[in-house]
C-alpha cells in the first residue's frame, strides 16, 4: 500500500481566499448577533431578539461556512478534517450553548430568590 502526499500546494489563491473571507463573514456575524443579542438582554439596548433561537441559527449558519472555507482553503485535506468537525462542532453546541442557558437560569433564580428572600435551593425545591 502506498500513501500519497496531499498538500495544499495546487489550490488557487483566489480560492483560499475566498474560503477565509467566508470564515471571516460568517465569524463577524456570528459575534455581533451574540453581543447585540447580549445587550439587549442586559436592558442595555432596544434592538434585539425575544429569545436566544436566532443567535442558534448564526451558529449552525457560521459551522457551515467553517466546513466550507477549510474545504475551499485546505482541498482535500479539508474534507479529510470535515470527517470530525461537525461532531465536534456539534460537541461544543450542546456544552456551550446548554452551559450558558444553565448558567443564566442559575444566575437569573439567585436574583429572584434574593429578592424574594428564599436561597436558590429553597426556590428549586418549592
Amino acid at each position: 500500500m502506498t500513501s500519497t502526499y496531499v498538500g495544499t500546494d495546487h489550490i488557487p489563491a483566489k480560492r483560499k481566499a475566498l474560503g477565509q473571507a467566508m470564515i471571516l463573514i460568517a465569524t463577524i456575524l456570528l459575534v455581533a448577533l451574540f453581543i447585540t443579542q447580549t445587550l439587549h438582554r442586559s436592558g442595555s439596548i432596544t434592538a434585539g431578539f425575544d429569545n436566544w433561537r436566532p443567535i442558534l441559527y448564526a451558529y449552525l449558519i457560521w459551522s457551515i461556512a467553517l466546513c466550507w472555507g477549510i474545504t475551499l482553503i485546505k482541498g482535500e485535506r479539508g474534507q479529510r478534517a470535515l470527517f470530525v468537525l461537525p461532531a465536534f462542532l456539534f460537541t461544543i453546541a450542546m456544552v456551550i450553548f446548554l452551559s450558558f442557558l444553565v448558567c443564566t437560569f442559575l444566575y437569573t433564580t439567585g436574583i429572584l430568590a434574593h429578592l424574594k428572600g428564599k436561597s436558590s435551593m429553597e426556590l428549586i425545591i418549592s
